[in-house]
């Protein structure tokens, strides 16, 4: 016979792990986003999403490339991400060299954009996460991004 002590050790485990199990995956949907304005069906479109802490001219958390066969837009989607802050960047990798190219002074030759449609010019700065984030939920669950 099981004493007291081990039988209370065998019973609440399993109902603690399914609880963290339930929990961990609460939340947890797809996020769509599409990319619109697409001039060419050359290369393919890179989109990076970024994470709260995360710096954005650097690795993104996650990426999907996706080659374009026409020039109408064109949607990816983000699995099993959990509810919250997080930007995503667009661009139009028209050469395949999966790298945003730019000219002799630095500025982007290839077509961009960030989620909430942010956009980089002289006298916006630069990008970062407050000025390009939005809310990731059950009601917001997918984004446009213009490219330009």
């Amino acid at each position: 016979m099981i004493n007291q002590p081990k039988r209370m050790f065998f019973l609440t485990v399993p109902l603690i792990l399914a609880a963290n199990l339930s929990v961990a995956d609460a939340g947890k949907k797809p996020l769509t986003v599409t990319a619109n304005n697409i001039k060419t069906n050359k290369g393919q479109i890179i989109f990076n999403l970024f994470k709260p802490g995360d710096d954005l001219l650097h690795q993104p958390s996650m990426q999907r490339k996706a080659p374009l066969t026409s020039t109408r837009d064109l949607t990816v989607t983000f699995d099993d991400l959990a509810y919250g802050h997080y930007v995503v960047f667009a661009f139009h990798d028209e050469n395949n060299n999966s790298t945003l190219d730019h000219n002799f002074i630095g500025m982007p030759k290839e077509p961009m954009g960030y989620s909430n449609n942010w956009n980089f010019g002289l006298t916006t700065g630069m990008p970062n996460f407050e000025k390009t984030e939005f809310y990731f939920s059950e009601k917001k669950n997918s984004i446009s991004i213009k490219l330009k």
